[in-house]
């Protein structure tokens, strides 16, 4: 026992899942009950508080859309303190999102913060499955000197607080929550007790005390390396309890010499924590350790391929956002200053992409991201997306266009071409860096008045090189700002040409109308054969499985059965890969095959030359119980595209699934041959990470550590002296 009692802040709160097991509507009904019930509670317990919302912004506007009468009530009790909440917009997953949408959620949660005059300068992720790397760093250039959580590190590894450390040495205080209660410690050890709240039975002094002691053995067992103590009162969805007052006036009289409760922040048990300077000891890098003693912090790592669909859009919005539509806007403000930046016909676009950022950050929370929801929650997750792709689309159009307008396209006579020059190409280079003989490829639109059969594209006065492809025609719409929308009928053609254009700007190219096209020829620097493509760095072949052999021609090095396939069953559910008792796993290039049926072809696509493989692979239809049912098949067909360029040392490829089986893993195949290594890199938000191959023994481990996790753009292997990158 210390020689003073230890000192235990009561955090109130509550832990909200936006949508999880059931949609978010159903949720905001209940929210919007517990914050009534909160309000009440304020205005006739003055005893009571503070509360906190989560870490997160966001429900207070979900609130309002439905009591926008309780503003000024709301107001109040962020600015006198009872109520506070942030510094996140939401809660986030930190693997299955971009480095800068967490950036953006902390900066959307610090303005509504500041707007609210509330803010808890908390690295508050009670819930995320696993911790980033840089996360650390990220909390530090936000002012945050701290970190509380749950998952991913285990309470046999580190005390109650350590010092958490990203690569870049930027380190925080990280409280770790317990591994068998997690944000609700006191919830869990009272909850008879405050559920006869909700009976109507009077509180149990004895009972109490009881409990309480039970809290504080639980937590004197997670190794506090101070007198003070973090006991947390909430839990999922839980409203306020009218009864935490009286219980820690019974816990100050009966326990006083044993421990002293007050209601306090987060913020209140860190303070007290830092003055007294313990000995912490350090953690660097992410937190990504499973549950090892059948609690409940499950670092649940397999939802990072759960509705991979899910996934796919996200990356998609983040990119057009990232990488499109602000850096295009910003290069239209720096070309042209705040007059021509916007139109009168051309809104402000910064407040669209705002726009776009929040939306798009309501499909970050873990449970929505992570696919492991019912099933209603992901499809209202669809139309997120569909609004966020509409807006950074339009933004990213309406800016090209009018960036467009302002370059000169006009041609002298020294360098046109002939008369039936019929308009320009203007292509833009997002990157700081300029680019020379990059594959172009755009859909361009004829008037059917003009007299064409094809085009042709000019540079400086002479045709280049292009693949053509007419495509179906079409008809648009374009609307002036004081006239009826008005229709437009144009021939279509999809160009492919090798493009220049310097670091952050544009060339220029002008359209022809043609009988014939001056078609691309293959480069003599791309050769093919019946089942191999070569390049001056590489050659790539396929053999009659469909795996391809690549030879890196500068080493001599050779990497055997890439892009095969393997499939196994899967009984398990959005958190969970559960191989089936009985399974059947399936290799695509097993001798003698396994049900997969591959053909190959080698194709010339102008400079470029591609493999083409075609899987029909009949897999077995799902799964009888807990075993794979292997006696129905069902055909998956799969193709896929080996590219190689004359202007590049890799291979592009482009993989499509038609999937009519379930219940299943599908898994591609990317042997490195880097027998020696002892680890492999992936990257994650602003950084990359390196994980050891070799697995600890996970005997007994309710999650055994599994060889599987996430990475966001590329991972990469080597020993030394072979190496393999998936970008």
């Amino acid at each position: 026992m210390p020689a003073r009692p230890y000192e235990a802040v009561v955090v109130s709160h509550t832990h909200w899942d936006r949508e999880w097991y059931r949609t978010f509507e159903v949720f905001r009904h209940r929210l919007v009950a517990l914050l009534d019930a909160l309000l009440d509670l304020f205005d006739h317990d003055p005893r009571y508080g503070p509360f906190y919302l989560d870490g997160q912004m966001r429900p207070v506007e979900d609130y309002l859309e439905i009591r926008p009468d309780q503003r000024a009530r709301l107001e109040a009790a962020f600015e006198s303190g009872s109520l506070y909440a942030g510094p996140w917009y939401v809660q986030p997953d930190e693997f299955l999102v971009s480095g800068e949408a967490i950036i953006r959620n902390l900066l959307m949660g610090r303005d509504a913060c500041r707007h609210w005059k509330t803010g808890a300068p908390i690295g508050y992720a009670p819930d995320a499955f696993g911790h980033i790397a840089q996360m650390p760093q990220i909390l530090r250039g936000f002012g945050i000197d701290n970190a509380v959580l749950f998952r991913g590190i285990t309470a046999d590894q580190v005390a109650a607080e350590f010092a958490w450390r990203s690569p870049d040495g930027s380190e925080v205080l990280c409280a770790k929550m317990p591994d068998d209660n997690a944000y609700s410690n006191w919830f869990y050890r009272l909850r008879e007790t405050l559920a006869d709240t909700d009976r109507g039975v009077p509180m149990d002094r004895d009972r109490v005390v009881q409990e309480v002691l039970g809290l504080l053995n639980d937590s004197l067992r997670e190794r506090p390396t101070t007198d003070a103590l973090l006991w947390m009162d909430g839990v999922d969805h839980i409203f306020p309890q009218p009864r935490t007052p009286d219980i820690i006036e019974i816990v100050n009289e009966a326990l006083a010499d044993r421990v002293t409760a007050k209601s306090g922040t987060l913020v209140d048990y860190l303070e007290a924590v830092q003055r007294q300077s313990p000995e912490l000891d350090v953690v660097t890098g992410e937190l990504r350790v499973s549950n090892r003693a059948w609690k409940l912090q499950a670092l649940l790592t397999h939802v990072a391929s759960s509705r991979i669909n899910l996934k796919q859009r996200n990356h998609a919005c983040e990119t057009l956002l990232e990488r499109w539509a602000e850096p295009w806007t910003a290069f239209a403000w720096a070309w042209t200053g705040d007059e021509g930046a916007t139109t009168s016909l051309d809104p402000d676009p910064q407040p669209f992409i705002r726009h776009a950022w929040k939306t798009l950050l309501l499909n970050h929370p873990h449970d929505s991201i992570c696919g492991c929801s019912i099933d209603q929650v992901h499809r209202d997750m669809l139309p997120r997306f569909e609004q966020v792709e509409q807006i950074g689309e339009m933004v990213t159009r309406t800016t090209l266009d009018r960036l467009a307008g302002l370059v000169d396209t006009s041609f002298t006579r020294e360098d046109r071409h002939d008369p039936d020059v019929i308009g320009a190409l203007v292509v833009f280079n997002p990157l700081g860096w300029s680019r020379q003989c990059d594959r172009v490829t755009a859909d361009l639109f004829v008037p059917t008045t003009v007299a064409c059969d094809t085009i042709g594209i000019v540079r400086n006065g002479a045709e280049i090189e292009a693949e053509v492809e007419p495509l179906p025609s079409c008809h648009t719409l374009t609307q002036a700002p004081h006239d009826i929308p008005v229709g437009h009928a144009w021939r279509r053609f999809r160009v492919a040409f090798r493009a220049d254009a310097p670091g952050f700007g544009v060339s220029v190219y002008h359209i022809i109308a043609k009988t014939s096209a001056i078609r691309a020829r293959p480069s003599d620097t791309v050769l093919t054969g019946e089942d191999w493509i070569e390049n001056r760095w590489i050659r790539l072949a396929v053999h009659d499985n469909g795996a391809l052999s690549l030879e890196d021609r500068r080493t001599g090095q050779r990497y055997e059965g890439l892009m095969a396939f393997e499939d196994g069953g899967d009984v398990g559910d959005g958190y969970n890969y559960i191989a089936p008792k009985t399974d059947t796993v399936l290799r695509s290039d097993a001798l003698p095959p396994t049900g997969s049926d591959a053909t190959a072809r080698v194709e010339r696509r102008g400079e470029d030359a591609a493999i083409i493989v075609t899987h029909t692979w009949y897999l077995p239809q799902g799964r009888e119980g807990d075993a794979r049912d292997g006696a129905t098949q069902a055909p998956v067909r799969i193709v896929c595209e080996a590219v190689v360029s004359p202007s590049s040392p890799r291979v592009d490829l482009t993989i499509q699934v038609d999937n009519t089986a379930r219940d299943h893993r599908l898994r591609v195949l990317f042997p490195s041959g880097a027998s020696d290594a002892q680890s492999y890199t992936v990257e994650q938000a602003f950084g990359c990470v390196e994980r050891p191959i070799r697995l600890p023994d996970c005997t007994g481990w309710k999650e055994p550590q599994p060889g599987t996790g996430p990475q966001k753009t590329w991972v990469d292997v080597s020993d030394g002296s072979r190496a393999l990158a998936v970008i």
